[in-house]
């Protein structure tokens, strides 16, 4: 994906930049959309299975390092010669201090924890679970991993892992799903926990950008004349977001765990239930955005602009590019996500309550 910013006049860009401010003026005191913004699916097992102890051998907070987005106008039904006006915004976060998203993981984990034991339920201990030799047993890595333009951070002892995944990479055929990392988080629940009977295991993915876009796009006609018009803006607020490619922002915990012995191997645990709670709207907080600074094209992006510009010219499509970095306030980044990922926690475990005491 280019690092590029599609853009209109200055005039345009005047009136945008007058909408951000308007925007974070409203949203200086933190936005939470409460109403909708959870939704859940099968929750009511939870209460069927009794369960009341979670274990949490899974949580992976995903930051965004980088904002794209793109306004596009549309043409009429019959509008095959239509203008057609794009405008594309990319925002970058340079010199990301992982040390910093270490420390908010932590923080977020101890959040949610926290709001899951005050609605009722029992939460092993994060200690219990990342000092079982069950867990050191679960293929994963402890070092925040980098895809594009985000970092995956699991807090401190946690590892970061796909549940479908062999626990022991050259493990033979044999051992199948005996050999899964799924199979091993109930090896973890039974070792810490005691007895599977009423334990829940979560999985938790929250999704972190520290922005979000403004988009505007229309087409006009005055007389025989059509035209188009896009513009986009971007908005610097922390926002948890419902997904960003295959990671949803969302709780999901397994229960009603089957065992099936092995012939002279550890036994399979397989997942009877699967309950969710998830977000199905963005929940925004405060501006946590430093500055916002225009940088140059590169040599290539000026290459590949020019090469838009040829295509739309055959197409009519007016296309304008910019791009930009952001430079963060680490101090106020940390405390809104700490009060946002409480706020969301708060709602999860409300909602579990409630459909456990059923």
């Amino acid at each position: 994906m280019l690092n590029i910013i599609r853009y209109c006049s200055k005039r345009e860009m005047f009136r945008l930049a007058i909408g951000v401010v308007i925007s974070l003026v409203l949203m200086s005191q933190g936005v939470y959309a409460e109403s909708d913004l959870l939704k859940d699916d099968n929750l009511k097992r939870l209460a069927k299975n009794s369960v009341k102890k979670i274990v949490i051998p899974s949580f992976h907070v995903v930051f965004k390092t980088a904002e794209g987005g793109t306004s596009k106008s549309k043409k009429s039904f019959f509008g095959g010669n239509d203008p057609v006006a794009e405008a594309n915004m990319v925002v970058s976060w340079p010199g990301v201090d992982k040390a910093m998203l270490q420390k908010v993981a932590d923080e977020a984990y101890g959040e949610f924890a926290r709001k899951l034991t005050d609605s009722g339920l029992e939460v092993v201990p994060l200690a219990n679970v990342t000092g079982s030799e069950a867990y050191k047993k679960i293929n994963g890595t402890s070092v925040p991993v980098e895809d594009g333009g985000r970092i995956t951070v699991a807090p401190t002892g946690l590892s970061i892992y796909d549940p479908s995944a062999k626990m022991d990479p050259n493990g033979s055929l044999s051992m199948g799903i005996a050999n899964t990392n799924s199979s091993g988080e109930a090896g973890v629940a039974k070792a810490v926990a005691g007895d599977m009977k009423g334990v829940g295991i979560a999985r938790v993915v929250i999704v972190v950008a520290y922005g979000t876009f403004d988009k505007k796009a229309s087409l006009s006609q005055d007389y025989l004349e059509k035209t188009a018009k896009a513009s986009i803006a971007f908005k610097p607020l922390l926002t948890i977001q419902p997904k960003v490619e295959s990671a949803l922002t969302s709780l999901t915990i397994l229960s009603n765990y089957q065992e099936i012995p092995m012939y002279k191997m550890p036994s399979a645990y397989i997942a009877g239930d699967t309950s969710s709670v998830f977000i199905s709207s963005e929940l925004q907080s405060g501006t946590i955005v430093a500055s916002l600074n225009e940088t140059g094209l590169t040599t290539g992006e000026k290459a590949g602009e020019a090469a838009v510009g040829v295509l739309g010219a055959l197409s009519n499509t007016k296309s304008t590019y910019k791009k930009y970095e952001a430079s963060i306030d680490a101090a106020a980044y940390e405390q809104a996500l700490k009060d946002m990922v409480g706020k969301f926690a708060e709602q999860v475990a409300a909602r579990l309550k409630a459909a456990i005491n059923k």
